[in-house]
């Protein structure tokens, strides 16, 4: 599994501060009639993964409980922004996620077609830098295009 481990008590505040922004943006798109007809785009120019391992939790395999019951891996990993963003009610018409490592890459796109079938013909996994995808994709933006452009990298990757 491709998993990253990175994160702490203020990546869940961040993640859920992103989900509230994304469902009040997406209300204005679904609910406002004169809005319905652009085109929405959303951008992780740090995709990574699609799975983030906390420092707090154990890098051991799960134990099995004694009764039997089988733990969901899911329990083990905290969602990502990718998840996040795929989970909501309100579709963008376009996801557009950048990530640099061709395995983490990898990763998200069989995530991503095995947990939202339904979304993945809206994805687009780029394999390359976010600098220079983000410069080319905003330069192919029309007048009815609109975009989140969700920026959090690891390190001092911008």
């Amino acid at each position: 599994m491709a998993e990253q481990k990175f994160g702490g008590p203020w990546t869940e505040k961040k993640l859920k501060a992103l989900e509230a922004y994304l469902k009040a943006y997406l209300r204005i798109f679904t609910s406002n009639p004169s809005a319905q007809h652009f085109t929405r785009h959303y951008v992780d120019a740090f995709a990574g993964s699609g799975l983030r391992h906390t420092h707090s939790q154990p890098a051991l395999p799960l134990k099995l409980p004694k009764d039997g019951d089988v733990l969901n891996e899911a329990q083990a990993f905290m969602e990502g922004s990718v998840r996040k963003v795929l989970s909501l009610d309100d579709p963008f018409h376009n996801y557009w996620f950048i990530e640099n490592n061709v395995n983490y890459a990898k990763h998200l796109k069989d995530s991503i077609k095995s947990e939202f079938p339904d979304r993945f013909p809206l994805c687009h996994i780029e394999t390359q830098d976010s600098n220079e995808f983000l410069i080319n994709w905003s330069e192919s933006l029309g007048r009815n295009d609109r975009a989140v452009v969700f920026l959090d990298p690891y390190g001092m990757q911008v």
